[in-house]
């Protein structure tokens, strides 16, 4: 809805095919790789958050121009279920990504680095946009279009990035004003974001349509939600087939 007090409620209940919601089928989690392109002082956090949910097994590579001591011990949690492995290299250097079986990640994390005494204050995110341009090549020259999320410093960048249909860009400090600006107007959001933004909180995934309702059968969004109320979940939106390659 486009505010809360143009939002109706109303019972939806016979809309609610019960036939046609999915048998619950349990989900086995499979060790996950992650490829961190870039490191800068957030490095350690996204890498102890992220491997607090990662699945035993799971394991993060770290490409970046730092010191090999400073990745490890940024990623020495005491946790043995994944491990962090540093690769010493350049992103912005074509061979250095060449030299990646880049179609074995789950997903890539490309983050610019920390600002250096007097070089430019775009230089972050130009050395950004150079390693984004060689990993898009990558992908169209294995076929394979990778989830991709990345941190830019200026929103006036966004535009020259070269990113596939699967990926996201982060604006640090645009998404920081944005956050507290949803605070100062309803304080009781703090709880809700300090919830989705923790690692043990609320998470947000994509599922197939399987998982809910039987498949080659049309149902209602309605019996989707009651699929996913009766698992504790909460359904939230859709993508048809149709709008999959234009998202």
């Amino acid at each position: 809805a486009a505010d809360d007090d143009t939002a109706e409620l109303a019972d939806c209940t016979r809309f609610v095919e019960e036939r046609l919601m999915a048998v619950p089928r349990p989900r086995e989690p499979r060790p996950e790789r992650v490829l961190v392109l870039g490191w800068n002082r957030r490095a350690p956090l996204i890498l102890r958050e992220w491997g607090r949910n990662a699945p035993p097994g799971s394991v993060a590579d770290v490409v970046a121009d730092e010191d090999g001591a400073t990745v490890r011990a940024a990623c020495d949690t005491g946790d043995a279920d994944w491990r962090c492995v540093h690769r010493r290299g350049d992103t912005t250097r074509p061979e250095t990504l060449y030299g990646l079986d880049i179609t074995s990640y789950d997903s890539v994390i490309v983050l610019g680095r920390d600002p250096r005494p007097g070089e430019p204050p775009e230089e972050p995110d130009n050395r950004t946009l150079v390693t984004l341009l060689v990993l898009r090549h990558l992908e169209q020259r294995t076929g394979r279009e990778l989830p991709v999320v990345t941190e830019l410093a200026d929103d006036g960048n966004r535009p020259l990035a070269p990113l596939g249909p699967g990926a996201d860009v982060i604006i640090s400090g645009k998404l920081v004003g944005l956050l507290m600006a949803q605070i100062s107007q309803n304080r009781h959001l703090a709880a809700v974001f300090d919830e989705l933004f923790s690692a043990g909180g609320t998470q947000v995934h994509l599922r197939p349509a399987a998982d809910y309702v039987e498949p080659g059968q049309e149902a209602s969004f309605a019996t989707v939600v009651a699929a996913a109320r009766d698992r504790g979940e909460c359904a939230i939106g859709y993508r048809s087939h149709a709008d999959a390659g234009r998202a």
